[in-house]
């Protein structure tokens, strides 16, 4: 007998022919898709409360503008016609935002917006590359550079599916890519879903902090 797996496996020989009887070990996609079914059905919970980002301190005071959703080295985006959401924190409002196109010309500039999240839309967004300018009352600026693309990475089969269970598996599958840079992404994506869905409302809440699944 072999342990294999945490499975116990139990090898037989007939005339040379070595045959394995337990269960099938699964693929790594599989373990994946498993994982992400547990952690999003057991948050299957409408939970209270509101899943914005506190801009205050302990001190009273805004913290300095930050969005934890937009990774560093960039975001990605699928093309096409989209809502476009995106969620920062601290910084003094109200917000300027601008989405800039590389040669220069604006998709959309929104000149004062109180809260530190935007939702927009539909927006049409070919693929290239785009600037997200972000600037508060205190003069902070978060510049991001993201990438539309056409060929966004193409989730496992185990994931897909009808209903906001399966949408939000996507989600978390997407955001898991890269180092990030596909969080913003699944974030707009969640937008989509019922707000009293409880996993896509918390797994949304979690991106805009950092938070990766």
């Amino acid at each position: 007998r072999l342990q294999v797996g945490g499975a116990a496996v139990e090898l037989t020989s007939a005339e040379a022919t070595y045959v394995v009887h337990g269960a099938a070990i699964a693929t790594p996609t599989q373990n994946v898709v498993a994982w992400l079914r547990d952690l999003v059905s057991s948050r299957e919970v409408d939970l209270p409360g509101d899943d914005g980002i506190s801009l205050v301190s302990r001190g009273g005071t805004p913290g300095p503008l930050r969005a934890p959703l937009l990774p560093e080295s960039g975001a990605q985006l699928r093309a096409g016609i989209r809502q476009f959401d995106v969620a920062w924190a601290g910084g003094e409002a109200p917000y300027q935002l601008r989405l800039v196109r590389a040669d220069g010309s604006l998709v959309f500039d929104v000149a004062s917006a109180p809260q530190p999240s935007l939702s927009l839309g539909p927006l049409t967004l070919y693929p290239g590359l785009y600037r997200l300018e972000i600037r508060d009352t205190g003069g902070g600026a978060l510049d991001t550079d993201l990438t539309v693309r056409a060929d966004a990475p193409t989730p496992p089969t185990e994931l897909t599916g009808d209903g906001p269970l399966a949408e939000t598996l996507v989600a978390a599958w997407r955001a898991q890519q890269g180092e990030g840079e596909w969080s913003l992404d699944a974030y707009q994506a969640l937008a989509d879903l019922p707000g009293d869905y409880a996993p896509a409302r918390e797994l949304r809440a979690a991106l805009a902090q950092g938070g990766r699944p």
